[in-house]
């Protein structure tokens, strides 16, 4: 008998080798588990992903087709020399208020005045371009 004691022994624990005393590794996790924890996150990754790609690559304005129409109801317009945003505006729609045609335009080209440049070109109500 030996005098020295496993502090396994004195604390009531009984041992039947070094191969039984292995410690057990960190959690285990069931099937649903690591989808929770690993597949979850790397779809809301790929998600966000998606969204940015599609909020960054997306155009801001339709294309133009051959005839000027750009979308529905209206037509892109060269401001010319001389020419102020009333006159573009008294041009794009002889029927109706330049007033309101001007904000039409001002709306559809994200204009934050109105002020205009010669060649700079303009959505406009498409009611009846007299150019």
């Amino acid at each position: 008998m030996s005098t020295t004691l496993n502090a396994f022994e004195h604390s009531g624990v009984a041992t039947c080798g070094a191969s039984t005393a292995r410690r057990t590794s960190g959690i285990k996790l069931t099937r649903k588990g690591r989808f929770l924890f690993v597949g979850l996150p790397l779809m809301l990754v790929a998600a966000v992903l998606l969204l940015a790609a599609g909020f960054f690559g997306a155009t801001a304005k339709a294309g133009v087709s051959s005839n000027g129409l750009v979308g529905n109801g209206t037509v892109q317009v060269t401001v010319q020399q001389g020419e102020s945003l009333w006159a573009v505006a008294s041009h794009a729609d002889s029927s109706r208020d330049p007033r309101d045609v001007m904000a039409d335009i001002v709306e559809l080209n994200a204009l934050t005045d109105s002020v205009v440049h010669p060649g700079q070109q303009l959505m406009v109500p498409a009611a009846s371009v007299s150019r």
